[in-house]
């Protein structure tokens, strides 16, 4: 019998948190040294484009044009050598700036999980852990122990 499979699924969160909407301004000098540390080395990044996204319209890939070549690569690990911090999700754009590159995005992390200032919202209007869960995960079953 093959094992079921859950999909998790984005669910929209009306309650604004801090990461609801971000900018971070990347200098050519900060995105080189970052790219440097991947190993990539292309020259002084001069353009930056997203050329792949998923279905819910992350971020999957960047191309990163140099003044000695151009170089893709995952968005993920753009974010991770930038700092998760600064780049707080793979929901963002791409804009030029005098030596730099605006991201501009929403949220903080990979979109289906369960947003901490939803959930938090939900318990201090009286929602049960189960609503909550039920409200992110929809058709998600909660067990006790663990299913042999």
């Amino acid at each position: 019998m093959a094992p079921e499979v859950a999909l998790l699924v984005e669910v929209a969160d009306e309650e604004d948190s801090p990461d609801t909407y971000w900018r971070a301004s990347i200098s050519e000098t900060k995105l080189g040294r970052a790219l440097d540390a991947l190993g990539i080395r292309i020259g002084p990044p001069r353009e930056v484009q997203v050329v792949d996204r998923s279905r819910s319209g992350r971020a999957l890939r960047v191309r990163i044009r140099g003044d000695k070549e151009t170089h893709v690569l995952e968005a993920r690990a753009l974010r991770a050598a930038l700092g998760e911090s600064v780049i707080r999700s793979t929901l963002f754009e791409i804009r030029d700036a005098p030596d730099a590159f605006i991201f501009v995005g929403s949220g903080h992390g990979h979109g289906v999980g369960m947003s901490q200032w939803g959930a938090q919202s939900m318990a201090q209007r009286g929602s049960t852990y189960r609503e909550i869960v039920q409200a992110f995960y929809p058709g998600a079953a909660l067990v006790e122990g663990v299913p042999r």
